[in-house]
């Protein structure tokens, strides 16, 4: 369990990180797979003006749905110091993970389906709670949560649509300039401070 739920969201990190750094090329050339590989609700909205509705809200939302099931597995897995390392490496958001924690204590997996959140998905994970209710919960959630956004997209085509033609005339510079962001924001990311900050032993 431990092996395949630090390894699935180590996967899916990197690739989410690559699919970023070559997002303009992959908006314009494969949108689909750009939401597949990273599914962000800024590229849903982009992609929107090029795919297809229905097959651009149920990629994402399958994307998604995996990825918070991994999310639920180290929480399940690493318990309270899956909680700890999170506060440690990301203290601004400390207050939002505990108010997080004190809604699922009074809410149940309920929440997940309003709010289908990382840090409350681990929580829940943390807790305990039934895998099941919280795959539901998560499933109805990321559906009304994509689907909200494939809808947003879909109204902004009209001014999506000219910034993807500027992009695929300018697909190569563009993506040079986006790689290079995202892999010098990475490595000053790696160089602040991240160090000793690797997961603790499961609980």
């Amino acid at each position: 369990m431990k092996r395949l739920v630090v390894g699935g969201i180590a996967l899916l990190a990197v690739v989410s990180t690559i699919a970023a750094a070559f997002s303009p090329w992959l908006l314009v050339n494969a949108p689909l797979a750009l939401v597949v590989l990273n599914p962000d609700g800024r590229h849903i909205v982009l992609a929107s003006a090029e795919v297809p509705p229905v097959p651009l809200w149920l990629v994402a939302s399958a994307r998604r749905f995996l990825s918070m099931l991994l999310t639920w597995g180290l929480g399940a897995t690493y318990g309270h110091a899956a909680v700890s390392w999170t506060v440690k490496r990301f203290p601004r958001f400390a207050g939002f993970v505990h108010w997080s924690d004190r809604l699922l204590q009074r809410t149940g997996p309920a929440i997940l389906a309003l709010i289908p959140g990382y840090t409350i998905t681990m929580l829940a994970g943390v807790a305990g709670l039934s895998f099941r209710r919280c795959a539901a919960a998560l499933a109805v959630g990321v559906l009304l949560m994509n689907g909200a956004t494939v809808w947003f997209g879909s109204e902004l085509r009209s001014f999506i649509q000219p910034l993807v033609a500027w992009l695929t005339a300018h697909v190569v510079e563009a993506t040079l300039v986006t790689a290079v962001v995202i892999g010098g924001w990475q490595l000053v990311s790696r160089l602040r401070g991240k160090k000793g900050l690797e997961l603790p032993p499961a609980d």
